[in-house]
Parts: structure tokens; sequence; C-alpha cells
């Protein structure tokens, strides 16, 4: 049987490229990529652990917020509605027009006090760093803001590294490697480092490490010239921003050291 699953933006418009990675008890089983129509079809016969009880799919694509589900049994014609991030380019537009309405406000007084109020002393120094405030609120929430999503996905992980035994790498080797992936991974194929990032992610000598690695990760920021594009977990990262080629080797040596974890 061929099950069909869509991923969407919020008018349920196709998302292209879109990424699915299947997973179950933390562990990633398999990740496919989306049609150009943002679908992806998959025969139930011959990958009958995707379609088992306890399976999570998270749908990822460049531009567009992750989107999962949790269910029995995925049903077919599932739809993954991915908004789409916000970049700074409002932000900035926002705070652009509140000081150019500042600026003209001041022209228009002709620089005289009215009924008392001097409108270049009194209001034109706040009206920019007003700006600036309530674009960087709104970037904050946007892109460091948690959602109920993020919460569960943090219960789970806490509960599969309870579960996964004693790492082999101290907590600040495992640091250091989430950190240096951050930097290798963090420009959306801007000037990153795959083959640094490739040999970070072959540190981990056991599941636990690998576990570990993914929460010390948590989130962080892609930029696409400066501009964020979003907030991602490690394996987000992984599958959009690392070439297929290197996630093929990195899987290989976790297949040959034993480790139950696939990106």
């Amino acid at each position: 049987m061929i099950k069909k699953l869509y991923a969407v933006d919020e008018n349920l418009q196709p998302v292209p490229g879109a990424s699915f990675a299947f997973a179950k008890a933390g562990v990633n089983l398999e990740t496919y990529e989306g049609g150009a129509g943002g679908v992806l079809s998959l025969d139930t016969d011959w990958h009958p652990e995707l379609f088992t009880s306890g399976v999570h799919v998270t749908v990822t694509a460049p531009g567009y917020e992750a989107a999962g589900v949790d269910t029995d049994i995925i049903p077919d014609g599932w739809q993954f509605i991915m908004p789409k991030t916000q970049s700074l380019l409002p932000v900035l537009g926002l705070g652009a027009i509140i000081a150019i309405g500042g600026a003209a406000l001041y022209k228009k007084s002709n620089k005289k006090k009215v009924s008392g109020f001097d409108f270049k002393k009194d209001a034109l120094p706040y009206v920019l760093p007003a700006g600036i405030i309530i674009a960087g609120l709104v970037v904050y929430n946007k892109i460091f803001g948690s959602s109920a999503q993020d919460e569960q996905r943090d219960a789970a992980l806490e509960t599969d590294i309870a579960a996964a035994g004693t790492p082999t790498m101290s907590a600040s080797e495992i640091s250091a490697a989430a950190n240096a992936i951050k930097e290798d991974l963090g420009y959306s194929w801007v000037s990153n480092d795959f083959d640094d990032a490739a040999r970070q992610l072959s540190k981990p000598r056991n599941t636990a490490d690998v576990l570990r690695l993914v929460q010390a990760y948590g989130k962080h920021i892609i930029t696409t010239f400066g501009i964020p594009r979003g907030s991602f977990t490690l394996e987000e990262t992984v599958s959009s921003q690392l070439p297929a080629d290197y996630i093929r080797i990195v899987n290989q040596y976790y297949q040959a050291q034993g480790i139950n974890f696939q990106f």
C-alpha cells in the first residue's frame, strides 16, 4: 500500500524540498526528501517499521517552521502544516518606520515647543530605541520562544538519555562538540565547514554520547547573509545543512559503533 504525506504551508500550499524524518523512542529510523510538490510517497510493504505505533515524524524545510505528529499509525494523506519562519526584514522595517515617522513629526514641529512639549528634546531621542526594543521583543519571541512541541521533545529526550546508560564523553567534550557544530553549520550553506561538522558528529562512541550531544545542541539559529531564518534542533540542522554524502558517512560510523541513532 502506498501512503502519501504532505508538507504544506499555512495556506495549504505545497512546501517544496521538505525533509521527512521518522524516529521512534528518540532514535532516527529514516529520513526522506519530499518532491517538488511537498509530497512523500512510501510503500508500507517496504517500510512497515515506519508505520507502527510510537513513530514520530518531523518535517523540516528551509524558511519554514518544523512540523510533527505522534499517532498510533500515521494516516494516509496526513498534512504537515509548516508556517513560514519570520526574518528580520519586517522587524527592521518596523524600526525604520518608527524612526522615519519620528523624524517627520520633528520636521513638522519646526523645532518649536507645542503646549510646553519640545518634540526634539522630549520625544525624538526615545523613538529609535523604542523601535529597537519592540523589534527585539518580536525577534526574541519568534526565535527563542519555546513551543509545546519543544517541551514534549525535551521530555522525551530526557527519558531516552536516562535509559541510554553511561556516556564515554565528558560534559565539557560534549558541549565543545555541540558549540563547534553550531559554528560549522550555522550559516545556511554560506561559509559552512562540512568536514569539521562531520568530525564533531563522529566523536560520540555510544548512544548515550549522541543523545547528550543532541541535548547540548538544543536549538540553534541558522542565518542567511546575517538574517535569521529559524531556530533548529541538531537533527534538523544536520538534515538541512550537511550534504547527503557526509550524513551517510556519519550514519555508517554510528552503525559500526553499535550506536542506536541515525540522522
